[in-house]
C-alpha cells in the first residue's frame, strides 16, 4: 500500500501563514451599536488601508428572531483571525445575550482571538459587595465573558477601575473624557490660559471626585470640588445637598463631570447647587448617556435635565441618544407605573436642542489599530490629551 503525504509547506511557510492570519482581522457588530461600529470601520480603513489586515468590511452578525431571541452568523472565514465584536451591554438585557451568542459563533468558527469591544460596559454599578447577600454583578459578567472564550475586552470609562481586575485577560479601559473636553473647549472658546482661572470642575458625588481631579491634571485646572448629596435611611436621594467648596465655583464656568447619566436626579440637584453657589454657567459632561427612568416617580432623565439649570450637555455615542430609544425605554414596564412616554419624548426634544453627542469612533479605531499592529494603547491617552487645546 502506498501512502501519499500531502505537504502543507515548510515550517517557515507555516509560520508565515500563521503570522499573517493572526494579523488579519474582522470587525463586526450586533444590534446595540451599528452606527458606531460602521464609523470605527471607516476610520480603520483610512488608517490601515484596504489590505489583507483589514478589508474595510463591517458586518452586522446579530439580529433577532421574531420572538426577540438573538440570531447570529459570522460572515466570511474567521479561522485564525482576530474578531472584534462591537456591542454595548445597555438595556435591554438581550444586548448581553446577543454579545454572548456572537462570541460563541466566533469560537465555533475557530477565530484566533476574540476581542469584545464594549463601548458601554453595563452591569458595572455593582462592582463590590456593600450589603449582605448582594452580588458583584460586574464580576459575574467578566467570568461569563471569560468562560465564553473572550480573549480581550476593550471599553471606555468603566464605572469603577477595579473591574479590570475581574477579567484575567487584557482589559483596555480607554478614556473618552479628553475627546469630549476637546469639543467642549472648542465650543465654549476656552483657552489653556483661561482653564485654571475661569473654570471649575465639579463631580456630582464624592465617588467621582477622583475622576475630576484626574481631569483637572489633564487640562491644568486645580479648581476641583464635588456635590455632597443627601440620602435618607433607605438610600434614596433627598434634596438639600451642597457644593463642598462653593467659593471655587462662584463666578466661574462649571464643568459638571461624571462617567454616566442614569436617572439624572443627582446631576440636576448638583446643577442647582452650582447655580446657588454662584456659578456663571453649568455644562454637563458624561461619557455614557444611559438616561433611564426613576421607577418610583416615572420621571425620566430627559425630563429632569430638560428642567435643570444647565446650558449645554455633552455625551458620547457609546449608547444611542435618540427619540426612538427614549420612547422605547419609557414604554417598558420596568420604567415604573407612572411613566409617560409622550412626556419623556417632549423633554427629549427640549434637551436634544442643547445636547452635543461627541463621536468616539476614532478612539476605538486607534485602540484596535494599536492592538493589531502591536503598538501602545496607553499612548492614545497621551495623544488625546495633547489634542484638547490644539
Amino acid at each position: 500500500m502506498v501512502v501519499t503525504v500531502l505537504s502543507t509547506g515548510t515550517p517557515t511557510m507555516r509560520r508565515e501563514r500563521e503570522t499573517r492570519m493572526q494579523t488579519e482581522m474582522q470587525l463586526c457588530h450586533g444590534s446595540a451599536n451599528g452606527d458606531l461600529a460602521n464609523a470605527v470601520g471607516r476610520v480603520l480603513e483610512a488608517q490601515l488601508g484596504h489590505t489583507a489586515m483589514y478589508d474595510g468590511i463591517v458586518s452586522r452578525i446579530g439580529s433577532p428572531f421574531n420572538d426577540g431571541e438573538p440570531r447570529v452568523q459570522i460572515i466570511g472565514n474567521a479561522r485564525g483571525r482576530s474578531i472584534y465584536i462591537v456591542q454595548s451591554t445597555h438595556q435591554p438585557g438581550d444586548n448581553f445575550m446577543e454579545l454572548a451568542a456572537m462570541v460563541n459563533a466566533a469560537n465555533l468558527a475557530s477565530a484566533g482571538r476574540i476581542i469584545a469591544v464594549i463601548p458601554y460596559f453595563g452591569y458595572a454599578r455593582q462592582d463590590k459587595k456593600v450589603l449582605p447577600r448582594t452580588p458583584i454583578t460586574a464580576a459575574v459578567v467578566c467570568t461569563m465573558l471569560e468562560a465564553l472564550g473572550v480573549h480581550h475586552i476593550m471599553t471606555t470609562d468603566l464605572h469603577a477601575g477595579q473591574i479590570q481586575g475581574m477579567f484575567r485577560g487584557p482589559f483596555d479601559n480607554l478614556k473618552a473624557l479628553p475627546v469630549v473636553l476637546r469639543q467642549v473647549v472648542r465650543d465654549l472658546g476656552i483657552t489653556r490660559e483661561q482653564m485654571p482661572r475661569d473654570v471649575a470642575l465639579v463631580s456630582p458625588d464624592d465617588n467621582g471626585a477622583e475622576r475630576c481631579r484626574e481631569t483637572g491634571e489633564v487640562v491644568g485646572c486645580g479648581l476641583v470640588t464635588f456635590y455632597m448629596k443627601g440620602r435618607d435611611h433607605d438610600g434614596h436621594l433627598i434634596a438639600g445637598g451642597v457644593i463642598r467648596d462653593p467659593a471655587l465655583v462662584a463666578g466661574r464656568t462649571v464643568l459638571l463631570i461624571d462617567d454616566m447619566i442614569a436617572t439624572g436626579g443627582t446631576m440636576k440637584q448638583a446643577a442647582i447647587a452650582c447655580k446657588e453657589a454662584g456659578a456663571q454657567r453649568v455644562i454637563v459632561i458624561a461619557v455614557h448617556p444611559v438616561f433611564s427612568t426613576d421607577t418610583e416617580t416615572g420621571m425620566s432623565a430627559y425630563e429632569l435635565l430638560a428642567d435643570a439649570p444647565i446650558e449645554y450637555c455633552y455625551c458620547t455615542d457609546t449608547i444611542p441618544f435618540s427619540e426612538e430609544r427614549c420612547r422605547w425605554t419609557n414604554s417598558q414596564k420596568s420604567a415604573g407605573a407612572h411613566r409617560d412616554p409622550n412626556r419623556a419624548v417632549t423633554a427629549f426634544r427640549q434637551l436634544a436642542a442643547r445636547t452635543t453627542i461627541v463621536p468616539i469612533s476614532k478612539l476605538f479605531a486607534d485602540a484596535i489599530s494599536e492592538v493589531q499592529t502591536r503598538g501602545s494603547v496607553s499612548a492614545i491617552f497621551r495623544r488625546t490629551c495633547e489634542a484638547i487645546f490644539s
